[in-house]
């Protein structure tokens, strides 16, 4: 719950607009769960009550920080089988190049939202 007038601000992964049915189910499909809203997240934001919603894309920086994080994993891979097992480390790999390819097909986009209730 915010006060009246609390800012409300974050990082959210979503689809651009104009994407057909399939392209959509597709974006679902390499994105997270809930990345198949019918509207955008500022449209979601102002429905929801927020005012003086504000969307920056930060999709190239989101590519940065997944290849980074794919490389990363890649060098500790070891470590990170022995500490998580082989089954969670190959699903964190495939979660973060499902998201890459997403992102390099134009069907995932990640902003950043301000808004103030």
């Amino acid at each position: 719950m915010l006060k009246p007038r609390g800012l409300l601000a974050g990082y959210i992964i979503h689809t651009p607009s104009g994407l057909t049915p399939e392209q959509e189910q597709e974006a679902v499909d390499l994105g997270p769960s809930a990345v198949g809203a019918e509207r955008s997240p500022v449209d979601s934001a102002t429905m929801a009550g927020f005012r003086e919603v504000r969307a920056k894309d930060v999709t190239d920086t989101f590519l940065e920080s997944l290849d980074r994080l794919l490389s990363a994993r890649l060098s500790y891979e070891a470590q990170l089988r022995e500490l998580k097992g082989d089954e969670a480390f190959e699903e964190d790999q495939a979660d973060s190049e499902g998201k890459r390819r997403g992102v390099l097909s134009g069907l995932l986009k990640r902003s950043f939202i301000v808004a103030r209730k």
